[in-house]
């Protein structure tokens, strides 16, 4: 299990590499799948709480993290120490990536409404 910030920072930076930056909300909308889809597994990806606003879904400690850019696409992957690459399996961030790429574009607030929040 991992913190949200470690794993928002793993998933800003990875978007920023592909060219692809995403915006806060976004952030929060891929946290919120990534961290429902490893609950079908009954795993927790991080341990921070995850909360409804009025945008959606919100992890507060990772929201005021890049609260600074608004709207804007975040362009730096945020501040803190790296993570360690001995802490991290390499199949958790393989699936956390593969989640990502096949959700970016989508809406949460969408895929609640049609009653589709499994995409394996």
């Amino acid at each position: 299990m991992y913190r949200a910030i470690d794993v928002a920072r793993y998933v800003v930076q990875k978007c920023i590499d592909l060219g692809h930056p995403i915006t806060n909300v976004q952030l929060q909308q891929l946290l919120a799948y990534i961290q429902h889809d490893w609950l079908n597994e009954g795993l927790f990806v991080f341990i921070d709480d995850v909360e409804w606003r009025e945008f959606g879904p919100c992890i507060p400690n990772v929201y005021y993290e890049y609260g600074n850019n608004g709207s804007l696409p975040i362009d730096v992957a945020g501040k803190g120490e790296p993570i360690n690459p001995e802490d991290v399996e390499k199949f958790d961030w393989e699936v956390i990536w593969y989640l990502v790429c096949v959700l970016r574009d989508r809406s949460v607030l969408s895929a609640l409404s049609q009653g589709r929040f499994e995409i394996r």
